[in-house]
């Protein structure tokens, strides 16, 4: 292939995974701001605090459900940036908030972007997108407990250990299992 031909292909195919992507980003950190500046984020933020002061339940609630909602939607690591930012506003400390956001965000992460990791998968396999979708959550489910993940974190306010969390999530991601299993 001439130099010049493969330079512009390369061109092409960047600034086309570059714009998709740009696009969807945009469209999550400018919801984020709009929500943010109307002060609407706080009622969020306070609604996620009054629900439980359990610091274990609203890791839970911010990092993995509402981290969900925004992977689902934009996906790229904005989820891990929002969802950090709420958590570090309510006392968690950054790099924790980092390391909890991120172990969240494994779950949610095969349907990011408004599903395009399975679309995509579905178009280059030629499988059909239902069967890949429901394979991938089936995986999903036996790899990442939410429970047994976030709740054995240090999420104590005293930074010790937080064992009987630990002892919690890991017995309730067990009977998860075995109720599926049936």
């Amino acid at each position: 292939m001439p130099r010049r031909s493969a330079a512009s292909a390369f061109a092409l195919g960047s600034l086309s995974g570059f714009l998709g992507i740009i696009w969807i980003v945009l469209a999550a950190m400018f919801l984020y701001t709009m929500s943010v500046v109307t002060g609407k984020f706080e009622i969020v933020k306070e609604s996620i605090v009054h629900i439980s002061f359990d610091r274990r339940l609203q890791c839970v609630l911010i990092a993995f459900s509402f981290g969900a909602i925004i992977e689902g939607t934009s996906g790229f690591g904005t989820p891990v940036a929002i969802a950090g930012a709420v958590m570090v506003g309510l006392g968690f400390k950054p790099f924790q908030s980092a390391v909890l956001n991120l172990l969240a965000n494994t779950a949610p992460v095969a349907w990011g972007a408004i599903g395009t990791p399975i679309v995509t998968l579905a178009a280059v396999s030629g499988l059909d997108q239902v069967t890949l979708s429901a394979m991938a959550g089936r995986q999903l489910a036996v790899r990442v407990d939410p429970g047994a993940v976030l709740a054995g974190r240090d999420v104590r306010e005293d930074g010790r250990r937080d064992v009987e969390g630990s002892v919690r999530g890991v017995a309730g991601g067990a009977v998860r299992r075995r109720d599926r299993s049936r």
